[in-house]
């Protein structure tokens, strides 16, 4: 299995690779888009969570289309009729912001729920706000009528949390938050509500895929995804 080290040249990886023998690699993302390129193109491959759609490279992810519709639905039918949608910024590539952002927006449609792009913070171009900016911008939003957030992972969401609780604002007292990963709670915070990625089988089927890569080198690529379980939470109130 191979992590993407932060002082190690793609020549030396590559120079590495080559001298071990290895058979296949799984990548465990985050790996720079043009070293998977050159890897897959020196060894049988699968990328774990990271989709590296320009490459042929297999990949295995948590279903997250039919996750956040499963948050959204959760939503709805606790009466949440204006839902926001935000993540932080990151020094690296995030396209699971935008994976997930995108399945938030189909969800809205799908339930005929409108979208709000003002509601949309730290998504797209022109919008890089700290967690203190998000935390002011997401009260300005709870003023106007917003009352439901869905935050990009749970790291986010439990960080927000404390964030509001400094600002007056209770979850989910005055705003139901989600989240995204299945992360415990910090000390002190309940469960929010969530989707747990399975990890486990996820790298199951990232080996399976691997074997069946080293078996059929010439295979169309597959991207292979495996469903989430909702985790209920306290995090979400009736309205």
């Amino acid at each position: 299995m191979y992590h993407e080290p932060a002082i190690d040249s793609p020549e030396d990886i590559l120079k590495r690779i080559r001298k071990s023998r290895w058979k296949g690699v799984l990548l465990v993302h985050p790996v720079a888009t043009n070293l998977v390129d050159h890897i897959s193109k020196t060894i049988p491959c699968v990328s774990v969570v990271e989709n590296y759609r320009k490459s042929h490279v297999d990949s295995v992810d948590v279903d997250q289309t039919e996750a956040i519709s499963m948050l959204v639905s959760q939503l709805h039918d606790s009466g949440h009729r204006k839902i926001g949608f935000l993540s932080w910024i990151y020094d690296v590539p995030t396209p699971w912001v935008y994976h997930r952002f995108g399945a938030y927006v189909e969800s809205l449609f799908m339930l005929g729920l409108s979208f709000d792009p003002d509601r949309v913070l730290n998504v797209g171009p022109g919008s890089s706000y700290s967690s203190e900016e998000v935390a002011d911008q997401v009260v300005e939003l709870i003023r106007g009528g917003t009352t439901a957030f869905m935050c990009a992972a749970d790291h986010q969401a439990y960080f927000l949390q404390e964030l509001l609780e400094k600002r007056g604002i209770r979850v989910p007292e005055d705003c139901s938050l989600t989240g995204f990963d299945g992360v415990d709670p910090p000390s002190g915070q309940n469960q929010i509500a969530t989707v747990k990625v399975p990890y486990d089988e996820i790298g199951r089927s990232a080996f399976h895929q691997l074997i069946r890569r080293i078996e059929q080198p010439i295979a169309p690529r597959r991207h292979v995804v495996v469903d989430g379980t909702l985790l209920q939470g306290s995090s979400i109130s009736e309205i």
